[in-house]
C-alpha cells in the first residue's frame, strides 16, 4: 500500500508562539526552561496534528528555534572561534548569538534559502572551532578544523515523538547541501565530503541505536547546476553514512526543482528510498514515466505544492500517480508535499475575513496534509472512494474561474499598448548632472534604507485603526507625529537624504497589496523569513491596477517639514511578486508587468507633487532567479524591464534608488547596472569584501551605498569599525558614486540601538570626508 510522509512541518505555531517565546527569551523575561517547554508543546503539536491528519511517517528534527542550517553547524560543531573563545555561551544562547551577533561578535552571514524568501545562516568553514575528540557537547580545548558531532538534539527529539506514540524519522540537512550553502571554497567541497561522511556517520549510527526505522537527508543542493563536481566524493560520503545505518532505512530527499544531470548520482547512492519534487520538477515526472527507476529503491514522490498556497487539481494528482503504480509497485511508492511546508502558513481555517470565494481555492500547511491523505486513499482503494473530495475539488477550481475580478479589461488593453520607450529614460551620464544640480548633495552622503523603528503604541494603534476601534483622523494624527519627530530627529543626527520612517506600514509588500486591485491580504498567515521575523505574503488572484495614491500623502507630508531631500519610498514589482503568492494561470512576467504598471503611475504622482528622489526597493529581485542558470536569461529580462516600467515614467532630475538584499550578484551584475536605477544600496556588512570586489571590477558607473553596519544584529558598530568599510569601498569605488548607509530597514530594530548606530555612520562618514579633503 501506498504510505505517506512529510518533508517538516511549519515550527511557529498557529498563533506565532514560537516567536514569543523567543523574543521573550531575548529580552530576559523568560528563561531557557521556559523557552524549551514551549519548543516541546509546539513540536507535540506538530507531531499531534499530523498524526491525525493521516501522515504514516512523521518527521523528527525538523524543528528549529532558527534556522535548520544554523542547527546543523552546532550539531557538526562548526561553531566560527569567535564564538567559540566566549566561553558563557552554550545552548540557546550560542545558537542565537551566531545568528544575531553579541557585543563582541558579528553575527554569522546570512542568505537567502534557495529561490524563496527564506533566509538560513550560512556555514562558516574556514574559521571554525570544534573540540576534536572530546565528549559531545564538551568543545573546549579545541582543534581547528575538525568536526565535533553532537547528534544530541536529534537524539532527544526521536525519544520525546516515541514517548508520545509518534515513530517518526529523524531529519537532518545532508553533507552536500551543507556544504554547497556554507561558504568554504567550492575547490575545497570534495574533500570536505569526504571528511564529512564519516561524521555524519556516527550522527547516523546514534539515531540507528535509537531504532529510527527511517532517516532523512535533506540534499535540495542536487537541482543546483554546479554540483556535479562534487558527484564523486558524495558517493564516498554516503558510503560511509550507509555503513553506519544498521537496520535503519537511509532517505535522500531532494526539493525545489529537477534534479536534472544529478539523476545518475542520484540513484546510484547506497540509500533506500529518494525523494522527489514531481510539482515543481518537471523533468522529474519525465523522467519517471519514461524510464526505470531503481528496483531496490521507495520514491516518496512529492506531488502537493510545499511552496503556493492554491489548491491541487486532485484528479490530475491522481491520473500521474495511477500511472506510477503502473511502474513502480504501491509498497515502493510514498506520497509527500513538494518539500519542508515551512514555505506555507499554519492553516486558512482562521482566515475569517477572506472572501469565502477565495478562501476557498486556498489550501495551507494544514490543508496540504488533508489532500495528501485524499491523495492516498485514492491511489489504495480508487477513485470511488474519494468521489466526493474529487467533485468538490472540481467544483473550487470552476467557481474561482468564474469570479469577477480575475480579469481587468482596461489593464490587458494597457499592456498591449505598451511601447519601447516606456521602458527607457535619458541615459544616466546625461541626467546625473541634472540630479546633482538639482540636490546639491555632499561627497559622501548619508541615508537610511527607508523604514525606522516601530513602537508598540504605534503597532496597537495601527491595530485598532484597522479594526475599526481608532478614528481615522485621530490615526493619521499620530502618523504626521511620528514623521515629524522622525524628521527632527534625522535633521538633528545630520543626515543628509531623509526618509518619512513608513510608520504606516506594517509590510513593505502588505502595504501596498491593501492598495492594489488584484491583491488581498490575510490576517493570520505568517510564515518565516528569518528568525523571529515572519511575514504574511500577499495573495494575487486578478489584475492588478492602482485604485489611486498609495504613498503620497506621508511623503509629500515629510517633504513639508524640511529643506533637505525625502525619498519616497516604494516596493518593486518584482519584490512584490516574489513576496506574493502569486495566481498560477498568469506568467510571473505578465504579474510584474501589471505590478510596474502601478508603480509607474504612484511614482510620477510622487514627482508630480515635489518628490526628486524616489526608492523603489528590490531586495527580492535576486532570490527570483530560476535555480538552473540555464534559465536565468529569460528571468533577468522580464525583470529588468518591469523594474525600468516602474521607474522610467519620471522626468532626468528625479533620482531613481532601488535597494537589494543577501545576494551573489557576481554573474548578474550586468543585468543590476541594465535596471537604470541612480543609485542601489545593497546589503553588505556580514560580507563587507565580496560585494564590493563584483562592482568595484566592473567599473559599476552609477550610485551605490555598500552597507556599513548590520541592522539584524542589535549590536552597535563604532565609528572606527565603519570607517574601515568605507574606506574598503573607496579603494574599489570612485568617491562621487559613494553613499553611506545601514544595509537594510530599521523598522524591526529598537531606537536605543538606532541612535548610536546612526551617530556613528554620520561621525564615520564626516571623519572620512575630512581625510579625503
Amino acid at each position: 500500500m501506498v504510505w505517506t510522509t512529510t518533508h517538516g512541518y511549519p515550527g511557529i505555531g498557529l498563533k506565532r508562539e514560537l516567536k514569543k517565546a523567543i523574543e521573550s527569551f531575548w529580552a530576559g523575561e523568560s528563561n531557557e526552561d521556559d523557552l524549551s517547554e514551549t519548543a516541546r508543546a509546539l513540536q507535540q503539536q506538530h507531531w499531534r496534528e499530523q498524526a491525525e491528519a493521516g501522515v504514516d511517517l512523521i518527521p523528527s528534527g525538523d524543528f528549529t528555534l532558527y534556522d535548520r542550517m544554523l542547527d546543523m553547524s552546532l550539531w557538526l560543531g562548526a561553531i566560527p572561534r569567535r564564538f567559540h573563545k566566549e566561553n558563557s555561551l552554550t545552548g540557546p544562547s550560542l545558537l542565537f548569538a551566531m545568528a544575531r551577533g553579541t557585543a563582541q561578535s558579528v553575527a554569522c552571514p546570512m542568505r537567502k534559502w534557495f529561490d524563496s524568501n527564506y533566509h538560513y545562516i550560512m556555514p562558516e568553514l574556514d574559521d571554525f572551532c570544534p573540540g576534536a575528540g572530546e565528549p559531545a557537547g564538551s568543545r573546549s580545548g579545541a582543534k581547528a578544523g575538525a568536526f565535533d558531532p553532537d547528534p544530541t538534539d536529534l537524539v532527544l527529539a526521536f525519544r520525546e515523538a516515541q514517548a508520545g506514540g509518534w515513530d517518526t524519522k529523524p531529519t537532518l540537512i545532508g553533507p552536500l547541501t551543507f556544504l554547497a550553502l556554507s561558504n568554504a571554497d567550492p575547490s575545497a567541497i570534495p574533500d570536505l565530503l569526504r571528511a564529512l561522511g564519516p561524521v555524519y556517520g556516527l550522527i547516523i549510527a546514534a539515531l540507528a541505536r535509537e531504532g529510527a526505522d527511517w532517516i532523512q537527508l535533506d540534499e535540495p543542493a542536487l537541482i543546483l547546476d554546479h554540483t556535479s563536481g562534487y558527484w564523486a566524493a558524495m558517493e564516498e560520503a554516503y558510503a560511509a553514512i550507509a555503513a553506519k545505518k544498521g537496520a535503519s532505512n537511509l532517505i535522500v530527499a531532494t526539493s525545489y526543482g529537477d534534479v536534472a544531470e544529478a539523476w545518475p548520482a542520484l540513484i546510484d547512492l547506497p540509500v533506500d528510498a529518494i525523494a522527489l519534487d514531481l510539482v515543481h520538477g518537471p523533468h522529474n515526472r519525465d523522467r519517471l514515466l519514461h524510464s526505470v527507476f531503481p528496483s531496490d529503491k521507495t520514491l516518496i514522490a512529492g506531488v502537493v505544492d510545499g511552496r503556493n498556497i492554491w489548491r491541487m487539481d486532485l484528479a490530475a494528482v491522481l491520473s500521474l500517480l495511477e500511472v506510477l503504480t503502473q511502474k513502480i509497485s504501491p509498497e515502493r511508492l510514498a506520497l509527500a508535499p513538494s518539500c519542508h511546508l515551512f514555505h506555507l502558513p499554519y492553516t486558512i481555517e482562521r482566515e475569517t475575513s477572506l472572501d469565502p470565494g477565495l478562501a476557498d481555492r486556498l489550501a495551507f500547511a494544514r490543508e496540504r496534509l488533508e489532500e495528501l491523505h485524499i491523495l492516498q486513499v485514492g491511489i489504495n482503494g480508487g477513485r470511488d472512494a474519494i468521489a466526493g473530495a474529487l467533485e468538490e475539488n472540481r467544483r473550487r477550481f470552476s467557481d474561482h474561474a468564474a469570479r469577477p475580478g480575475q480579469t481587468n479589461s482596461a489593464v490587458r488593453e494597457r499592456m498591449q499598448k505598451l511601447k519601447e520607450s516606456d521602458y527607457a529614460r535619458l541615459p544616466y551620464a546625461e541626467r546625473s548632472p541634472q540630479q546633482d544640480a538639482a540636490l546639491r548633495l555632499p561627497v559622501l552622503p548619508t541615508t537610511t534604507i527607508g523604514s525606522l523603528p516601530q513602537t508598540p503604541d504605534l503597532r496597537k494603534a495601527r491595530a485598532r485603526y484597522r479594526s475599526g476601534k481608532m478614528n481615522g483622523a485621530i490615526y493619521r494624527g499620530l502618523l504626521q507625529e511620528k514623521i515629524r519627530k522622525a524628521i527632527g530627529l534625522q535633521e538633528e543626527l545630520g543626515l543628509d537624504v531623509l526618509v518619512h520612517g513608513e510608520y504606516e506600514r506594517a509590510d513593505m509588500a502588505e502595504f501596498f497589496a491593501e492598495r492594489l486591485e488584484g491583491m488581498t491580504v490575510t490576517q493570520h498567515a505568517w510564515v518565516q523569513s528569518f528568525g523571529t521575523r515572519y511575514v504574511r505574503p500577499p495573495i494575487i488572484y486578478g489584475d492588478i491596477q492602482r485604485r489611486g495614491p498609495m504613498s503620497v500623502q506621508e511623503t509629500v507630508y515629510a517633504q513639508s517639514l524640511t529643506t533637505r531631500p525625502v525619498k519616497g519610498m516604494l516596493t518593486g514589482p518584482v519584490t512584490l511578486l516574489n513576496w506574493s503568492f502569486a495566481r498560477p494561470d498568469l506568467s510571473h512576467e505578465q504579474i510584474a508587468t501589471q505590478l510596474a504598471l502601478a508603480l509607474r503611475d504612484e511614482t510620477m504622482e510622487l514627482e508630480a507633487a515635489g518628490i526628486k528622489m524616489i526608492q523603489i526597493d528590490e531586495p527580492a529581485f535576486r532570490e527570483g532567479f530560476p535555480l538552473k542558470r540555464g534559465e536565468w536569461p529569460l528571468y533577468l529580462k522580464w525583470a529588468v524591464r518591469a523594474f525600468r516600467l516602474a521607474s522610467s515614467g519620471v522626468s532626468p532630475q528625479t533620482q531613481i534608488h532601488t535597494h537589494m538584499c543577501y545576494s551573489d550578484f557576481s554573474s548578474v551584475i550586468a543585468s543590476i547596472e541594465a535596471m537604470d536605477a541612480d543609485v542601489i544600496t545593497i546589503e553588505n556588512s556580514r560580507a563587507p569584501l565580496e560585494l564590493l570586489r563584483v562592482f568595484g571590477a566592473t567599473g559599476y558607473p552609477r550610485g551605490i551605498g555598500p552597507g556599513v553596519y548590520d541592522v539584524h544584529s542589535e549590536r552597535v558598530p563604532t565609528v572606527g569599525e565603519m570607517r574601515v568599510l568605507i574606506h574598503r569601498a573607496l579603494k574599489v569605488l570612485p568617491r562621487k558614486n559613494l553613499w553611506i548607509n545601514p544595509d537594510c530597514g530599521l523598522k524591526t530594530r529598537r531606537m536605543k540601538e538606532v541612535l548610536p548606530a546612526l551617530t556613528n555612520m554620520v561621525a564615520a562618514a564626516a571623519q572620512v570626508r575630512d581625510e579625503l579633503d
